[in-house]
């Protein structure tokens, strides 16, 4: 979520480098953003408070749970632009999660990225000849930041930052998109 986040703000920045108004950015017609703020809460609380009694189970549940709240605010806001595929990457890491408990983490590319594993937690595992679908989980490294993406990661963060730009473009005379009816 952090690259998709600093994708955002650099389309952001850009954007009004070249006459963008971030007015016309938060004139966005999301449709269903509860679905986004409750997941938002939730990964939060999750994240500040795991309580034992949830156990691995539980907490796998709260993870695909969370995500799919992210993907389906994003397929109901499909018609704006970047939301296709941000969903499409939400869900690969759905997808990598579920089938392995927990998103997998290649040693080798946390090395590189400078990222410590020593305490995965519950979130995370290391991608090992067992790991299914090894290729979306956590296995480019990004070294400025010490942190792994996944393939999943990078279309959400692709995805974000076309909405911001085009939305924020959206009142400088560049074509926008069609508002997301409903």
């Amino acid at each position: 979520m952090l690259i998709a986040l600093i994708a955002g703000v650099v389309a952001a920045l850009v954007a009004r480098l070249r006459g963008g108004s971030l007015e016309s950015l938060a004139a966005t017609p999301f449709r269903w953003p509860l679905l986004l703020w409750t997941s938002l809460i939730a990964q939060i609380a999750f994240g500040a408070w795991d309580p034992e009694w949830l156990g691995s189970t539980g907490g796998l549940a709260v993870i695909l749970a969370t995500n799919v709240l992210v993907a389906a605010f994003l397929a109901f806001n499909r018609r704006l632009p970047g939301m296709v595929l941000a969903a499409v990457g939400t869900m690969l890491n759905v997808l990598v999660i579920a089938v392995n408990g927990a998103m997998p983490v290649a040693l080798g590319a946390a090395q590189i990225a400078g990222a410590g594993v020593r305490d995965l937690g519950i979130k995370h595992e290391i991608l090992d000849a067992e790991t299914r679908l090894p290729w979306l989980g956590d296995v480019i490294p990004v070294p400025g930041l010490r942190v792994l993406i996944s393939v999943g990661d990078v279309l959400l963060a692709i995805g974000i930052a076309w909405l911001v730009y085009r939305r924020t473009m959206a009142g400088a005379g560049e074509a926008s998109e069609p508002a997301a009816s409903g």
